[in-house]
């Protein structure tokens, strides 16, 4: 039933079932109050978030980068915006997931203002300045320089340290981050 809704929805907004459903034409979809569109107040969307987090089905969500929802297939995989239900996201999609959020510019790295983009939300209150001053040393620690900035696995690394030269974040508070982002988007 659900293929059938997702292929008359992509016909009705022009979109290719295969390529799957991008950001704006999702925003146009549940802003649309047609019946062309799934019309979603802010409340309801805002009350799938954890929902969809919880259940690993929006961790590799258009937010995070991939750019696209896709059909759900029969056997749902981990990390799938449509996920086999009740199964829970790995750390690994999850931190993808923040990474790919936080990648603006959809380049595989972070430079300097997108990974501020998470650090604001671990806690960084500085300025221009001393975030410049913070990420060069991030880079150099993570191994990198701050003209190529951080890929997934120095991203990866960093979340995953719970030393001083680390970020840790916990699974449960890079949900969080995401929700927050999907929230204000």
């Amino acid at each position: 039933e659900w293929r059938g809704e997702y292929r008359d929805l992509c016909s009705d907004n022009r979109v290719d079932p295969a390529s799957g459903i991008d950001l704006s034409s999702l925003a146009k979809i549940v802003n649309d109050r047609s019946d062309h569109g799934l019309y979603c107040k802010d409340s309801e969307l805002r009350s799938m978030i954890p929902r969809l987090l919880a259940t690993g089905e929006a961790v590799d969500s258009p937010l995070s980068g991939a750019g696209t929802a896709t059909a759900p297939t029969a056997r749902g995989r981990q990390g799938d915006v449509f996920a086999a239900p009740g199964a829970a996201a790995s750390r690994a999609v999850v931190v993808k997931a923040v990474f790919r959020t936080c990648d603006l510019d959809g380049n595989g790295r972070l430079d300097c203002k997108e990974l501020r983009r998470f650090a604001e939300q671990t806690g960084f209150l500085g300025d221009d300045e001393q975030w410049a001053e913070e990420f060069e040393i991030l880079c150099e620690e993570q191994g990198g320089h701050k003209s190529s900035g951080f890929n997934l696995d120095m991203f990866t690394k960093l979340v995953d340290d719970s030393s001083g030269d680390g970020c840790y974040c916990s699974d449960d508070e890079l949900r969080a981050m995401l929700s927050v982002w999907i929230a204000h988007h």
